[in-house]
C-alpha cells in the first residue's frame, strides 16, 4: 500500500469524518473505498446493466410449468433418476 496526502475543504472533511465515525472505519478507508468504486481498482461491483440477461430465457418443463415455480421438486426428481 502506498501513502499519499489529500487536501480537503472543511465541509468535505467534516462529512467524511462523520461518515467514518458512523461506520466505525477510518477516513482513509472511506477514501480507498471511494477510489475503488469510482475507478474500479478494487473488487468488481455488479451493476444492473450486467444482469440484462436475467429473465430472457425460457425454462418450461414438459408440462408447460416454469421450472422456477417448482425448482425443489424438479431438482429432487432429477437426482432420483
Amino acid at each position: 500500500m502506498k501513502r499519499t496526502q489529500v487536501q480537503l475543504d472543511e465541509s468535505a472533511f467534516a462529512k467524511l469524518r462523520a461518515i467514518a465515525h458512523a461506520r466505525n472505519v477510518s477516513i482513509a478507508q472511506l477514501i480507498r473505498e471511494a477510489v475503488d468504486q469510482a475507478y474500479g481498482t478494487g473488487p468488481k461491483r455488479i451493476r444492473a446493466s450486467d444482469l440484462t440477461f436475467v429473465g430472457r430465457g425460457r425454462s418450461l418443463q414438459a408440462t408447460g410449468q416454469a421450472v422456477s415455480e417448482d425448482h425443489d421438486a424438479e431438482l429432487e426428481a432429477a437426482f432420483s433418476e
